[in-house]
């Protein structure tokens, strides 16, 4: 009885200390943590803001939809609502049905001819609206020379020099446009107050214009000085050109540099100053619409087209320039294309 009550006692694990070495042991051992989705730190982010989250990384929410035990979704699911009503109908079968009905087509072609037979002309406001320049007082050269330098200045403002805007030499519109560009091309005035200078003495020659011929609207007067001044700039073009000396290649010498337009260095550097300068106005100009281009194009084809070797290589870049603006006209391009 004794080996037996010895023995039952030393097996298994129901003896008091056993269990108080599981408890502790239980007690030592880490809780077990709840799972929670994280993204891998090597993952960008979609944007800087926290809410968009990462691509194709979709983590639980603790307030999303699937989780409310609602009677609907306990019995049939959750079902998402889509952003609009219809996602995969399209209207393109009922218009193209409704375009290739002929009577559709006679309507639109009729309403179409309704706009243009109600449509006005824009109207042209009357003088009353004009309000003319004040008379520009005949000033002494030195006070005109001295305007002018101002004007040259980029520092004098504008403001203060309409104030005493000089008027031009000349009895009629030719000298004083003359007059005009002259000054400013001499003087080599920035683009912009260059611009300035053509639309005051512009506005001048108008009003001129309305005063002498009563009959002419403002309008027409614009565009009438307008054609003169493009005139005046196609002439003073073809008058520097023909500066350069064309070189007959039976006598020029061999070896000789083609680049060498003058025998003299300096004057050729001013010639290539004044040429450059010219050609930077007139086109601010024809953006500003204060020389025709359409006229501008057409010298161009014209002169290149009888112009001697020398000449069409100076020509060359511009006519390069303006290959966009004469492929818009088909009369322009053949013209281009017989030169």
């Amino acid at each position: 009885m004794s080996s037996r009550t010895h023995s039952s006692s030393n097996s298994g694990g129901s003896h008091p200390h056993n269990l108080t070495a599981r408890r502790s042991a239980s007690h030592t051992d880490p809780l077990l943590q709840r799972y929670v989705m994280r993204p891998p730190d090597d993952l960008p982010r979609l944007c800087s803001n926290t809410s968009v989250g990462y691509p194709d990384y979709f983590p639980q929410d603790p307030a999303q939809p699937e989780d409310q035990l609602i009677d609907t979704y306990v019995r049939n699911g959750l079902a998402d609502q889509p952003l609009i009503s219809s996602e995969t109908s399209s209207m393109h079968d009922s218009i193209i049905d409704r375009l290739q009905d002929q009577g559709v087509m006679n309507q639109l072609a009729k309403f179409a001819v309704e706009i243009l037979e109600q449509q006005q002309p824009t109207p042209i406001p009357p003088k009353s609206f004009f309000h003319p320049p004040p008379v520009r007082p005949v000033t002494e050269l030195s006070d005109r020379e001295t305007w002018w330098k101002h004007l040259t200045d980029p520092a004098a403002q504008l403001s203060t020099l309409a104030r005493s805007v000089p008027s031009l030499y000349g009895k009629d519109r030719t000298d004083r446009l003359e007059s005009l560009l002259k000054n400013i091309c001499q003087r080599s005035i920035p683009m912009t107050r260059a611009l300035w200078a053509i639309r005051v003495f512009g506005c001048d020659e108008i009003q001129t214009a309305l005063q002498s011929q009563p009959q002419l609207s403002p309008s027409q007067a614009s565009d009438s000085l307008t054609t003169d001044w493009t005139r005046l700039v196609l002439n003073t073009l073809r008058s520097v050109l023909t500066e350069v000396p064309g070189r007959d290649p039976k006598t020029s010498e061999v070896g000789a540099d083609p680049r060498r337009l003058f025998p003299d260095p300096d004057a050729q550097l001013q010639w290539i100053d004044r040429w450059s300068y010219l050609w930077r106005l007139v086109r601010v100009q024809c953006d500003q619409e204060l020389v025709d281009i359409r006229h501008l194009l057409r010298w161009l084809i014209e002169v290149i087209s009888t112009c001697s070797v020398d000449h069409f290589v100076l020509l060359l870049p511009s006519l390069y320039e303006y290959i966009p603006d004469i492929k818009r006209a088909r009369f322009l391009l053949r013209l281009l294309v017989s030169a």
